[in-house]
């Protein structure tokens, strides 16, 4: 992955990686990502004419297809039955939530006119879209307007002390406790 100013960070465009996953000694899984120049997780290419629809999926990891190879994705599943009609995105990504969604309608990263939109949601993405967990130290942040609409302000370490350090230093100070509880602390969510 890649630093990203519109999203925290984002998958490297262009790009096929490996990923294996071991139990002890036991292979649960070994696949590639396969990641498009437009930086999103591929889909099946659609067949000429004009879709007939166009789908775009959200979400994390689940929706990235962690641990899956290209063509078990959901995304790429649901182009695969469409028999090439629909025009299908893969906007899911590792650790993401709904504040990286906003953040990709707002900031243009959608050129197609969309018909469907699916968000596949968890529990964690509430902690996520406060800015609650490490891995959004970068991401999007959105603060509630007094109208009850949200506005995009920046990222969520804008206003933190230790935003100068690099993105590695953050990582092995996030492995304290301590240090994860204080960072936190001063950001409370009604949830």
């Amino acid at each position: 992955y890649q630093s990203d100013e519109i999203l925290g960070y984002a998958p490297k465009p262009g790009t096929a990686s490996r990923s294996q996953r071991w139990y002890g000694d036991s292979l649960l899984y070994d696949v590639t990502y396969t990641i498009g120049p437009e930086g999103l997780r591929v889909s099946p290419p659609r067949q000429g004419g004009t879709p007939e629809a166009c789908v775009l999926f959200f979400g994390d990891s689940f929706t990235f297809g962690d641990g899956l190879d290209d063509a078990q994705t959901l995304p790429y599943r649901v182009a695969e039955i469409g028999g090439g009609r629909f025009e299908v995105y893969n906007f899911g990504y590792r650790g993401y939530g709904p504040h990286q969604m906003l953040s990709a309608l707002e900031h243009g990263f959608v050129s197609s006119r969309p018909t469907h939109v699916i968000y596949s949601a968890i529990k964690d993405h509430v902690l996520r879209a406060a800015g609650r967990k490490e891995q959004s130290y970068h991401d999007p942040r959105y603060r509630l307007q007094p109208d009850g609409s949200v506005r995009y302000d920046g990222h969520f370490d804008d206003e933190k002390i230790l935003a100068a350090f690099r993105p590695g230093m953050r990582r092995q100070l996030a492995k304290s406790a301590l240090y994860r509880w204080v960072m936190a602390r001063d950001r409370g969510t009604s949830v």
